[in-house]
């Protein structure tokens, strides 16, 4: 059994059955949680005082979005931005706003003039 510390009228006691020495408890908030009770098919276990406490910290979620400083026309039927038309010869840009925690490589290429980005769906 397991409960969150930091709010215990909120959260009442959660149990779990786990099937090796490293399996994972549910957290649904962030948030210090307390093991306190344990015990296999037949018999109560004791907790090490000094493991019962863990934090759950949330990592948000990845997202890319086209900058609203980015002028841009959303067409909703294929979810894409298209930009003005630039003369050959003529720089220009695009702002992207990444948020969130990325736990895996991104890869932006560009290729036929359209931006994709990897592992995500396309946002552009």
């Amino acid at each position: 059994m397991y409960r969150h510390i930091l709010a215990p009228d909120r959260f009442q006691g959660y149990t779990a059955t786990v099937s090796s020495p490293n399996g994972h408890l549910e957290a649904t908030e962030p948030g210090l949680y307390e093991i306190s009770s344990v015990m296999d098919a037949q018999c109560p276990g004791t907790i090490n005082p000094e493991g019962a406490i863990y934090r759950v910290d949330w990592v948000p979620r990845p997202s890319a979005r086209l900058s609203p400083s980015s002028e841009a026309t959303y067409e909703r039927h294929n979810r894409s931005h298209v930009l003005s038309p630039v003369c050959e010869g003529i720089d220009d840009h695009v702002d992207l706003e990444l948020t969130g925690d990325l736990i895996c490589p991104l890869r932006i290429t560009l290729a036929d003039f359209s931006l994709r980005t990897s592992p995500f769906p396309d946002y552009i």
